[in-house]
């Protein structure tokens, strides 16, 4: 708790601004993209969710007196990972159980020293999911090691990388249960934890581990598409906002129960972004063109669909179920990204830790009611 009181404090005294002056919004997540095949995304459709712990930290609070709650301890210290939707499931379960101790005899560091993480997860029989974490500079690579290694894992190498292990790729094994530890426990699930030295990476398997360590021919962050986007998440008029998590579109949202005729053509590649200064919540969608005067000639369309557009699940509009206010831009010339910016200050709603904007876009694309992103 110390330390997120430390956190919230030199966010509110130094302010997000100053950060963002010193780097890019994207940074974390494009040094996590780096380390993935894009063959991930590309040939396999592996669903690819950013999320930044933080910066959700900061984004949680909303206002002078939710400083003050941090200082004197008093905030949910699981709210930031309580917002961040991209978290796998077993890692946010673990976490919680962990806030109590536990971590660090198993795996070598705590909770809150993850800083940033990356998700790649396939659907399909059974977990095949992998996690690239970045942990604050206090976790030691080393400690991590000496702790798998007490806890039945063994040591090999994988490339240039070190790498610690237990059971055969994929199997679940119901007497190594243990909830507490962020690496298959809740399942008892097989193991593999690799280090670059810098970040630490999860799988159930060495396939992905030895496809990262590789290193493979092109990455995520290689991508003319991922660049465009971070190009408009990085644009200036989100002014000091962090990227607190996104999630990749690999496709558009299935159109067939739309409630109206989609109006984008098909795009390239897509994003939906949570972005937060604290007092002001950004949910922004990003899908990417082939040049810069296709996207501007549907920046109109998609601003109007949005505002017109009714959701098949609810009654009403999705403008409507958002609020805020929003915007449509295109930034870059080719491959250009267009933009739909939903600004929603908070004032009033200092107690709601989610982004609301970005929990109707991400809802609405996983249920397939996302008409305005729809392709015809």
């Amino acid at each position: 708790m110390k330390k997120l009181a430390v956190a919230l404090a030199m966010v509110f005294v130094c302010g997000m601004s100053a950060s963002a002056s010193a780097q890019q919004r994207t940074d974390r997540m494009t040094s996590l993209m780096a380390l993935v095949p894009a063959v991930w995304l590309t040939d396999s459709g592996a669903l690819i969710g950013f999320s930044d712990v933080e910066a959700s930290t900061a984004a949680t609070v909303r206002s002078p007196a939710g400083l003050l709650a941090g200082l004197m301890g008093r905030n949910n210290p699981m709210a930031p990972l309580q917002r961040l939707r991209a978290v796998p499931y077993s890692l946010a379960s673990a976490a919680q159980l962990g806030m109590r101790g536990g971590w660090q005899e198993r795996v070598g560091f705590e909770p809150d020293q993850i800083s940033a993480l990356l998700s790649a997860e396939w659907l399909g029989e059974g977990v095949n999911e992998v996690m690239v974490f970045d942990l604050a500079d206090g976790a030691d690579h080393d400690s991590i090691g000496q702790a798998l290694l007490a806890n039945d894992y063994q040591a090999r190498t994988v490339g240039d990388w070190s790498a610690w292990w237990r059971g055969e790729d994929y199997v679940i094994d119901r007497d190594a249960r243990d909830p507490v530890s962020p690496f298959g426990g809740g399942m008892g699930q097989s193991s593999r934890v690799a280090s670059d030295g810098e970040s630490l990476v999860h799988a159930a398997a060495w396939s992905p581990i030895e496809e990262m360590a590789g290193p493979p021919d092109a990455t995520l962050q290689d991508l003319p598409e991922m660049a465009a986007i971070a190009s408009a998440l990085n644009d200036p008029w989100f002014g000091d906002a962090g990227l607190v998590q996104a999630m990749v579109m690999p496709q558009a949202p299935q159109a067939d129960d739309a409630a109206a005729e989609p109006v984008l053509p098909p795009w390239r590649l897509g994003m939906l972004a949570d972005l937060s200064s604290g007092p002001v919540d950004y949910g922004v969608a990003v899908v990417v063109y082939d040049d810069r005067a296709t996207a501007e000639g549907l920046a109109g369309p998609l601003l109007n669909a949005w505002q017109a557009m009714r959701s098949t699940e609810h009654d009403a509009t999705f403008a409507e179920l958002a609020g805020g206010e929003a915007e449509a831009f295109v930034v870059g010339d080719g491959p250009a990204a267009l933009v739909l910016a939903i600004e929603r200050p908070m004032d009033g709603e200092e107690q709601e830790a989610s982004n609301l904007v970005f929990q109707v876009l991400y809802e609405g694309y996983v249920t397939n009611d996302l008409g305005p992103l729809a392709t015809r």
